[in-house]
């Protein structure tokens, strides 16, 4: 009668091993799981505080922005203000047309146009960058403009001689007409040959118009229409051929590092490579249909590009 009674004993001390094991098991389980769900509230929050931290750059990227804009127009308002002197066209004289510009920049051209100033020269630095914008006989605004280029802006300035067709070349040189008949250019980032084809115009005896510069090349517009030119788009040099013998005024040039180019001429005309943004070639076409003049059109090294009808 004992051996039944042994048997039983040991069932239930199986039983008993088994509760204690599956105890075991629910408690990990729920362990893993509250540490599940930890893990999760530490990631909720670390994504709260990623959200909270790119808001946070975005408002002071805002504001950064914000400020370099009213800088720059802070920064033009004070020129203004320097030379009262200067003769201000009749109010509304000048319109302007624009696209792809900086803030910045829209700014600081904005402000003379507003003032009524006649410009004569915009140039954008080859990274887009910086802006060299002469109106008057020789006033200067420039940002971000090499030191050397300001430094003989400023000296040709206080001779009291003109600037004109302020340009930069691709590769970061840079040229400038003043006193009618000569032009300074920068040590570097000019084409090799460009030196004796300036010295060739100035001798020439009449007076220095234009200056472009493409990747590999130069124009020098003079006298009446006439041109030195060497590795610039061939549409551009028959266009001002064509204008050769003094037949239209050409009001500007530009051309931009990848070889589109802009010429506006006197009598609401312009002559234009293909591939310019639809916008300005929309406005060329329009000018020309209605009589509107464009006496400056400048391609921005980044796409973008100003126009304006100076009266």
């Amino acid at each position: 009668m004992l051996k039944p009674i042994v048997v039983i004993c040991v069932t239930l001390a199986s039983g008993a091993v088994l509760a204690d094991e599956w105890f075991e098991e629910e408690r990990r389980e729920r362990e893993e799981r509250e540490e599940r769900h930890r893990e999760e509230k530490r990631e909720d929050e670390r994504r709260k505080e990623q959200e909270a931290h790119r808001r946070e750059l975005e408002r002071q990227e805002q504001e950064l922005k914000a400020k370099h804009v009213e800088a720059a127009r802070e920064e033009s308002r004070q020129a203004l203000r320097s030379v009262p002197r200067m003769k201000k066209e009749a109010k509304g004289a000048t319109r302007m047309w624009h696209e792809g510009l900086s803030a910045d920049h829209f700014a600081i051209i904005r402000n003379y146009v507003e003032a009524g100033f006649r410009i004569s020269t915009i140039a954008f630095t080859p990274d887009g960058k910086g802006i060299v914008l002469v109106w008057g006989k020789n006033a200067v605004h420039a940002r971000g403009a090499p030191k050397a280029l300001v430094d003989e802006l400023s000296k040709v300035a206080q001779r009291a001689e003109e600037i004109r067709s302020v340009v930069f070349t691709p590769t970061g040189g840079w040229a400038f007409i003043h006193a009618e008949r000569s032009i300074m250019w920068s040590n570097e980032g000019i084409a090799a040959a460009f030196p004796a084809a300036a010295q060739r115009a100035s001798d020439d005896g009449g007076k220095l118009h234009h200056l472009a510069f493409s990747r590999d090349g130069y124009l020098i517009v003079f006298g009446r229409n006439y041109r030195e030119a060497s590795g610039v788009p061939s549409a551009l040099v028959v266009s001002v051929d064509n204008l050769s013998g003094g037949l239209a005024k050409l009001h500007s040039v530009s051309i931009r590092a990848d070889g589109e180019w802009v010429a506006s001429v006197q009598g609401a005309y312009s002559a234009h490579s293909s591939n310019l943004p639809p916008k300005l070639r929309a406005l060329l076409d329009e000018s020309a249909r209605i009589d509107r003049e464009l006496t400056l059109v400048v391609l921005h090294p980044n796409g973008g590009w100003v126009a304006l009808a100076q009266n």
